[in-house]
């Protein structure tokens, strides 16, 4: 019962209060075969929250006082997670989800409270074809001078690391390549290579020829 001007100011604010949620995936790749953890935050405690998570606008599953679409407890599964103060007060629900081999592309994930949602999309992870800038087969220097800058490029998601490797164990880490007071030794074949989640791909071999 309303007994007051007060009782009644703080009714209608709970009334009128929208619980703001915010979505992160982790990692923020799509790989097939990789588990992404949903997690969804609420910005106050809430009690017995049920919470949906979706895939592409399409339902993956839901989390109800900390239970698998309200049914096997989260302690129990290594689907879902929950953070909590009690039993019935929660912060944050977690939705595991893993994506298929045959299902490798960008998709927006979703997670609802009630009428508050929160989205977020995820780029598929990628490696394409490694290239080097200027795109020659041969290239001639100067000895004791400098070979300026030769570049390795490759489309990645999530970025990549880049090595060049060359004649006697030469080894250097970076996608810029550029060899200062080169020697006679130092001609031979390169090549780069691009490397994360997804693989290693190669560029082709050029030629440094140094006179």
């Amino acid at each position: 019962m309303l007994t007051g001007t007060n009782d009644l100011m703080n009714f209608v604010l709970l009334l009128e209060h929208v619980i703001s949620i915010q979505l992160s995936v982790s990692p923020d790749y799509i790989l097939g075969g990789n588990p992404l953890a949903l997690h969804c935050s609420f910005d106050t405690d809430v009690t017995d929250p049920w919470v949906t998570f979706s895939k592409d606008s399409t339902l993956i599953g839901f989390i109800w006082n900390c239970k698998e679409n309200g049914i096997t407890s989260c302690l129990s599964t290594p689907k879902c997670h929950c953070d909590s103060k009690s039993e019935y007060y929660i912060w944050s629900y977690t939705w595991n989800y893993t994506p298929s081999n045959e299902n490798m592309i960008d998709a927006t994930f979703g997670c609802t409270l009630g009428a508050s949602e929160s989205v977020i999309r995820v780029k598929k992870a990628e490696l394409s074809n490694v290239t080097v800038s200027p795109a020659l087969s041969v290239f001639t220097a100067t000895e004791n001078a400098t070979l300026e800058n030769i570049t390795c490029t490759a489309l990645c998601w999530p970025e990549c690391s880049f090595q060049w490797t060359g004649p006697n164990s030469f080894i250097y880490n970076g996608d810029i390549l550029r060899l200062s007071n080169i020697q006679q030794s130092s001609s031979g074949l390169y090549r780069c290579r691009a490397t994360n989640v997804v693989g290693t791909n190669y560029s082709n071999f050029f030629d440094i020829r140094v006179q």
